[in-house]
């Protein structure tokens, strides 16, 4: 027999209390007078009849307190039923939560010692981090200090998965009982129906869920999303990229600040109100030096959660970005073609980062293609067979970016891409307002920006396969311009001319957002890195060769080797298992480094919003149950002690009530 209490037991020492009182009180007094011996004689019998009545209600008290004792200790008893026990420690990334003392995490490894340390048969104990993390093997009693191996990762679970890593070990049947040590995440309860499908495989009781969550509201601000700048991020020049903002509390969170931060070095911030349950879009501006990696950091205040308080961007920069504009003759037309694209990136990409170079269709040829960034066409048709064509087909497929602008002089312009033939408009038309949101003139959405100002006056729409949406005009129904993926490259293909007689818009200020917008759609998103929880899995890196070995670093961890999927894909991927912590992992190639990546704990992956016990009352029947403490019993058998403790002092209380009333009757 073991006692879940057993501090209660001092009560005992109150036992001895009568007996001190009776040697310290105690007096005898004799006192002989005339009719003494007769009085004695005749109350001789009543004497000894009082003492036995006396000495039975002394022995109904001194009974009544030990009982009372004995049942505020709680024992319990032994029993073969609870001799294997599984104890799983959640550490998925909610249980980093800051309580009054400690962690959720914390607080879990504290209850389960407490386990431990009173277990009265074999104990097995797990990790659960979305899948079961063995930590020590079924057995008598297990070291403590084990639960100290339990470490968040970044991985997360619902309780779902959790039921089924439990049906996948194929041990339940030797588990009478297991207790789940976690926050229990109010999302995973919210459905009795999908609980009640979800506990169907498990034997009655046979999981206890011990709540650790000791806070009934966490106000709590987070990072869950990043915009990268979406003209392109380049060295030497301010570029604006955004965060996404939540508050996940009830409460309104006034004047929040949110600051960005390049190599340590603070370089924007701002404020911003938050009402109760919402979010909100900030923008930032940082800039950096070009031809080096920086690591940059977006922050919030530490609270609760800290895991979703920093947002962690990598991003190297080419030193110069290269372009080859390829234009035919522009005969009697009074500009090149190329003139007005030109002027926009220029007045955008600082002097020191930009290389143009100009070339007829013939010249291409004789060109090596490699060293160019981006290829950008102006009315060179791209049709199949053509040796012109071919080349530029090449290029994209072997890695290599396309913009491509048609003057639909010709049909099929896009024909080398399966474009349809080409149907010229020569109608004026403006901007789909209820489409630019889908595409690249999103930002004509702000107030003070009109989209209705820009005006298309000769083109053609694309329908092509597997194509993306960039542009849509009014009373269209394919777009304007489409984002394209082929081979390990990309296109982008736009129905009409950045010049005059085409459009207006090189005529609009906005024109240097909407050119640098084109272009960045075909470049190849590697210069900014930020990987997105488990999103770590499937890596996207450009150059990757299948033949060679490539690891991922991680600090204070050991080098992890990634295994090319398929070299085929535009961005090979690079397959790895989500990682803890928002950390700078470097992805390494023969000892070089290929490029680094910024990782971010996604907190849609992991909800901090805990379930207290009273919430999960309606959720419990019989095969879940739920449990406020660290007793390591089962329920039934602590009932069964507590009611016959409670018979006993029912007897006891009924020979205290003969010894006052029934003897004296």
């Amino acid at each position: 027999m073991s006692l879940l209490n057993p501090a209660m037991l001092i009560g005992l020492a109150a036992l001895v209390v009568p007996f001190i009182i009776l040697l310290l009180f105690r007096k005898k007094v004799v006192l002989n007078w005339a009719v003494y011996e007769w009085m004695a004689k005749a109350t001789q019998k009543k004497h000894k009849q009082n003492l036995l009545d006396n000495l039975l209600k002394l022995l109904a008290k001194l009974l009544l307190l030990l009982i009372l004792v004995f049942l505020m200790s709680r024992p319990a008893l032994k029993t073969d039923s609870a001799k294997q026990q599984l104890l799983v420690i959640d550490v998925t990334p909610s249980m980093a939560t800051v309580l009054d003392n400690g962690t959720r995490l914390s607080r879990a490894i504290e209850l389960a010692r407490e386990v431990i340390e009173n277990a009265q048969g074999d104990i097995a104990i797990a990790a659960y981090d979305g899948s079961l993390i063995p930590l020590a093997s079924l057995s008598g009693s297990p070291d403590p200090q084990v639960l100290e191996s339990a470490a968040l990762t970044g991985n997360s679970g619902d309780f779902e998965q959790f039921v089924n890593s439990l049906l996948a070990s194929g041990n339940l049947s030797q588990t009478p009982q297991i207790l789940f040590f976690t926050d229990a995440q109010r999302k995973d309860f919210e459905d009795p129906q999908a609980l009640e499908r979800i506990l169907e495989p498990l034997t009655p009781n046979q999981i206890v869920i011990i709540p650790v969550n000791t806070r009934e509201e966490s106000q709590n601000v987070g990072l869950t999303g990043f915009f990268p700048p979406e003209e392109g991020y380049l060295p030497g020049k301010t570029n604006r990229m955004g965060v996404m903002v939540k508050n996940f509390s009830n409460q309104p969170m006034d004047v929040v600040p949110i600051t960005a931060e390049a190599n340590g070095v603070l370089l924007d911030r701002t404020t911003i109100n938050l009402p109760p349950n919402s979010e909100q879009r900030v923008d930032l501006y940082v800039g950096t030096p070009p031809g080096e990696t920086h690591l940059i950091s977006f922050g919030l205040p530490k609270d609760l959660y800290p895991l979703d308080d920093t947002w962690h961007v990598a991003a190297t920069p080419s030193k110069r970005l290269r372009v080859l504009s390829i234009s035919p003759s522009h005969g009697e037309d009074p500009f090149e073609y190329d003139v007005f694209f030109e002027s926009a990136l220029r007045a955008y990409v600082p002097e020191e980062a930009l290389h143009v170079q100009r070339n007829r269709p013939h010249q291409l040829l004789s060109l090596r293609l490699h060293p160019f960034d981006v290829i950008v066409t102006f009315g060179v048709p791209l049709r199949t067979d053509a040796a012109i064509s071919n080349l530029l087909m090449e290029y994209v497929e072997d890695g290599g970016a396309l913009l491509a602008f048609a003057d639909g002089k010709t049909t099929g312009d896009f024909e080398a891409f399966g474009g349809p033939p080409t149907t010229l408009v020569e109608e004026p038309r403006v901007p789909d307002p209820e489409r630019l949101s889908s595409g690249i003139l999103d930002f004509m959405t702000e107030p003070g920006l009109d989209a209705s100002k820009i005006r298309l006056l000769k083109f053609f729409t694309l329908d092509l396969e597997e194509s993306r949406s960039l542009m849509h005009l009014e009373n269209e129904d394919h777009p304007l311009a489409v984002h394209l993926p082929y081979g390990k490259g990309q296109a982008v293909l736009a129905g009409f001319l950045p010049y005059p007689g085409y459009t207006d818009m090189i005529y609009n200020p906005n024109v240097v957002q909407i050119v640098m917008r084109l272009l960045q759609q075909a470049l190849p998103a590697n210069v900014i890195q930020s990987i997105e929880g488990k999103g770590i899995a499937s890596i996207q890196l450009p150059e990757v060769d299948a033949e060679r070995r490539y690891t991922l670093n991680i600090p204070d961890e050991p080098a992890r080797l990634l295994e090319v999927m398929n070299a085929d894909t535009p961005s090979p991927l690079l397959s790895g298992e989500p990682h803890a912590g928002n950390y700078f992992p470097v992805i390494q190639r023969d000892e070089e480094d290929l490029t680094t990546i910024g990782y971010n704990i996604n907190r849609s992956d992991s909800d901090i919003r805990a379930s207290s016990v009273a919430e999960l009352e309606p959720f419990l029947s019989d095969r879940l149950s739920v449990q406020a403490g660290s007793e390591s019993e089962t329920a039934s058998l602590q009932v069964e002690y507590a009611s016959a403790m409670a018979l006993l002092l029912l007897l006891v209380m009924s020979f205290d009530v003969y010894a006052h009333l029934w003897r004296k009757a």
